[in-house]
Formats: C-alpha cells, sequence, structure tokens
C-alpha cells in the first residue's frame, strides 16, 4: 500500500476524500528571540505560539514549550510586546509575517514536518460521475510537481532575504533530546494499529 493510500484511509474516516499528496514536507522551525536548542531550556525562555489544535499544544509543551494558541495576526505584536518569545514558522511564513524583525533567532529543528495534502469533502466526492472523479484526480495528481516547483523557490527566497536581514539561523541542534520528549505523546495519541503502523515508517525515514 502507498503511503497516499494509507493517509486516505485514515482521512476517509473524517469523512474526506484525499486526491493527492504533495510530499514536499513544511518544516516547522522555532522563531524565538533566543537561541536555546534544548527542551529543558524552552519553559524559561519561550512561552511560543502554535496553531491551536490540542495534539499541537501537546506536542509544544512535550518539547518544553509553554505552547500559547492565538490569532497569527496577534503574533507579532505578542512578540515585540513579550507575551510570548517565539512562534513556529517556515521560511516563506517567517517572512512575509515581518516576525523576524522581532524574532531574531530561527532554529531549524524541524520539530513538525507536514505533507501536504489536497482533500475533498466524501460526500461531494461521491456525488461525481467517476469521469468527474478521473478528471480531478488527474489534475491534482499535474499539480503536485508544480506545487514542489513553487514552493522550493519560495523557500529559498525568503531564506536568502532573512540571511541577509542578519537573522541568527541555529543549525547545529541535537534532536535526540526532542525526540525522547515525544515518547509521552506518542504513547497517549498514537493507540490504533494503523497510526502506530504510520509512526513506525515516519520514524524509519532518514
Amino acid at each position: 500500500m502507498t503511503q497516499l493510500k494509507r493517509l486516505a484511509a485514515l482521512l476517509a474516516s473524517a469523512a474526506l476524500a484525499t486526491v493527492a499528496l504533495a510530499p514536499a514536507a513544511l518544516a516547522c522551525d522555532r522563531t524565538l528571540r533566543s537561541s536555546d536548542t534544548h527542551p529543558e531550556g524552552y519553559p524559561t525562555v519561550a512561552a511560543v505560539q502554535y496553531m491551536g489544535k490540542l495534539l499541537e499544544e501537546r506536542t509544544g509543551g512535550a518539547l518544553g514549550a509553554n505552547a500559547t494558541p492565538m490569532p497569527y495576526g496577534e503574533v507579532y505584536s505578542s512578540i515585540q510586546t513579550g507575551v510570548i518569545d517565539g512562534a513556529e514558522n517556515n521560511w516563506p511564513s517567517y517572512d512575509s509575517s515581518g516576525h523576524f524583525e522581532v524574532a531574531r533567532h530561527y532554529t531549524l529543528d524541524q520539530h513538525l514536518i507536514v505533507p501536504e495534502v489536497l482533500v475533498i469533502s466524501k460526500k461531494t466526492w461521491d456525488g461525481l460521475s467517476a469521469e468527474d472523479q478521473e478528471a480531478v484526480r488527474a489534475a491534482a495528481k499535474d499539480s503536485v510537481p508544480h506545487m514542489r516547483e513553487l514552493w522550493a523557490a519560495r523557500e529559498a527566497e525568503s531564506e536568502a532575504k532573512m540571511r541577509e536581514a542578519g537573522v541568527e539561523i541555529v543549525t547545529e541542534i541535537d534532536k535526540t533530546p526532542f525526540i525522547e520528549a515525544m515518547v509521552p505523546v506518542y504513547e497517549k495519541y498514537v493507540t490504533s494499529d494503523k497510526l502506530k503502523d504510520m509512526v513506525t515508517r515516519v520514524q524509519a525515514t532518514d
């Protein structure tokens, strides 16, 4: 079974039909006012904005951050005034949001690597003819290499801009403490055989 089919099977339980997977993963990295690179350091230096979903908040907590859900539009001023110490962003978001102006340290810890999945309501999908379903799948598949190309170019452009802006970019990180800190999260949330299989396959990926 392909990775797309495995993911599609999981999403089907949420009444979503998967039409394409663009595995040009988005590495979410920490943008902070300091450059601590160990989970034990985060509670003292970082109340970090997370995207607001329960599992992500639990993940942030396990990694040592005081996960603080908030509207994205409030992040800049919250970092600026010290309400939070940083946020999680990829290169283009760090650039376009202007967060680099107030959070001058960018830590490439890759604590989240998220696949891009194109989905449609299963109810809507089931209402399409077989011919229309095939046309949608073909168009979605054709879009994947274009999406990867555009994303790679945007990432490179934003990274270059951030380096030119003098941001401190932290690349030397021992990921072992972060991996170990995630064990309780997996134990709590990864309970079904399907999820355990998926996590095992992800962890086996270099």
